[in-house]
């Protein structure tokens, strides 16, 4: 996510409203405010003021810490050991500026990233949970550290822009931060970096573009970072967006030139070649290898004046790549999930929403059974390999829809759903049987099947509902849907449904994720300031 307010949310669970005002976290109350219904919601006390957050790591469910800037324009960690009840500012050095990135590996040992006041790159790191943060000794000159990356508590990767050589910079510690190494980055290499996959600590590769040749460029390490080497790329690549490495020595990354194409290497980057793919495809956004051996790349092409989808599958490891058989009418290939090797489902735009399924490891690929009309398909929820649930809009219905198969998409069929639905906007299934769809209309409704969707049924809402947005359900008994201002929830199945006590300042809630029953996170914005 390239902007300057983003949520990250590493190895626990969290969820924050970012505004311009700074970082609002919303977290449940044991008891309920006086007059509020239902669990209470409330803006974290003890909560310092800060005009912006950037980025959060949770290396736990308790345990949090935020980077930003504060009034000064000088950066600015806040930290929280108690699930977002209360959040701290922490004592960092001095002329630490704006931080753009956290990591955290264990629950004691973060690195954050920025700009000094200097300007110039900055890494501050905590090894005791926060109680001191350090300023890293970093290389100079270092101009800009934009991200960083630690596959274990001794080991990170941070990458960025240094201005003195007009390259990308690449600075490795393998000691917990005691010292930071300045890569040898090959001469000319971008400064534009869209992808890395890391195998293993040891092994990464950073793909992107070169903007002094114009050509796409690949950079590797296979020694923990200690160099970094310009893997030799046939001439005729241009920008590279993905890569994936199913093991520390074969990769495939995709991109376009002048048509789509994939790089594959299977000898650790010792080499790379174009792998044969129809001349067809105009362009290629994503690639999943579900095992060593089978991959797919999706995208889309307009090579006959009308833009369709495309999908390349190899099953031997890119020796050999096929153009899938899809159906005529496709549009652009927006996503793509494998399950296993032999099924993955594909999702794109056309005139209608479709959705493509293969489970013959792509030999072929069939168009959904799909209602007419269906103009979008938003989400999907899928309590189990062969069952699964969609949910969007209908257009010549003008209704909502929901979709649902038990045979792995072999076939969709649509449920009946009461008259009065316009657009689903979410779905959330704890088992097979049951799900609660949500959506709005004139007003908000949420429906609710507990008999895999034989029968839908609009569930009683209090009065002045609006329109949840998302729906997250820990259980079959309890669920939270949060929307425009509010959020609502249950603890018996749906029979009663009570709005929670937010904050006055929360204008819109758009996700909502429950690691337990008792435990949820809202995230949205507002619009007050």
């Amino acid at each position: 996510m390239r902007v300057l307010r983003e949520v990250k949310t590493f190895v626990g669970v969290v969820a924050v409203i970012l505004a311009s005002a700074g970082l609002v976290v919303l977290a449940p109350l044991t008891t309920s405010p006086a007059g509020a219904t239902g669990t209470g919601w409330r803006v974290s006390a003890s909560y310092p003021a800060v005009p912006g957050t950037n980025a959060v790591a949770c290396p736990s469910t308790t345990t949090c810490y935020a980077v930003g800037y504060n009034s000064s324009n000088a950066g600015d960690i806040l930290a929280t050991t108690n699930s977002g009840a209360t959040w701290t500012s922490q004592s960092i050095p001095s002329g630490t500026g704006y931080l753009t990135a956290i990591a955290c590996p264990s629950t004691t040992t973060c690195y954050a990233v920025g700009q000094s006041t200097s300007p110039s790159g900055d890494i501050v790191a905590t090894t005791n949970a926060g109680a001191t943060w350090t300023s890293q000794s970093l290389p100079s000159p270092t101009s800009d550290v934009g991200t960083i990356s630690c596959p274990s508590t001794t080991t990170c990767y941070a990458v960025g822009y240094n201005s003195a050589t007009g390259a990308a910079e690449i600075l490795v510690t393998t000691d917990s931060g005691a010292t930071w190494i300045s890569q040898s980055v090959p001469y000319g290499a971008t400064s534009g970096l869209d992808g890395i996959a890391c195998p293993s600590t040891t092994t990464c590769y950073a793909v992107g573009h070169n903007n002094s040749s114009g050509y796409g460029e690949i950079l590797a390490t296979t020694n923990s970072g200690a160099s970094w080497t310009s893997q030799p790329l046939p001439a005729g690549t241009s920008d590279l967006y993905a890569v994936a490495c199913p093991s520390t020595t074969t990769c495939y990354a995709v991109g376009e030139d002048t048509a789509g194409y994939i790089l594959a290497t299977t000898n650790a980057g010792a080499t790379w070649t174009f792998q044969s793919l129809p001349s067809r495809a105009s362009s290629l956004y994503g690639v999943a290898c579900p095992s060593t051996t089978t991959c797919y790349a999706v995208g889309y092409n307009n090579g006959s004046g009308s833009l369709s989808g495309d999908i390349f599958a190899t099953t031997n490891s890119g020796a050999t790549w096929t153009s899938q058989s899809i159906p005529s009418g496709t549009g652009y290939l927006t996503a793509i999930a494998c399950p296993s090797t032999t099924t993955c489902y594909a999702v794109g735009q056309s005139t209608a929403g479709y959705i493509l399924a293969t489970t013959n490891s792509g030999s072929t690929w069939a168009s959904q059974s799909l209602p007419s009309g269906i103009v979008d398909l938003s989400v999907v929820a899928c309590p189990s390999t062969s069952t699964c649930y969609a949910v969007g809009y209908n257009n010549s219905a003008g209704a909502g829809v929901i979709l649902y198969t038990v045979n792995s998409g072999a076939t969709w069929t649509s449920q009946s759903v009461p008259s009065g639905t316009y657009r689903f906007n979410g779905i959330a299934c704890p088992s097979t049987t049951t799900c609660y769809a949500v959506g709005e209309n004139t007003a908000g409704y949420i429906l609710a099947t507990t008999n895999a969707g034989a029968t839908w049924t609009f569930q009683s809402l209090p009065s002045g509902t609006i329109g949840p947005s998302a729906i997250a359900c820990p259980s079959t008994t309890t669920c939270y849907a949060v929307g425009y201002g509010e959020i609502l929830a249950t603890t018996n199945a749906g029979a009663t449904w009570t709005f929670q006590s937010l904050p006055s300042r929360a204008s819109s809630l758009y996700g909502v994720a429950c690691p337990s029953t008792t435990t949820c996170y809202a995230v949205g914005y507002n619009n007050g300031s």
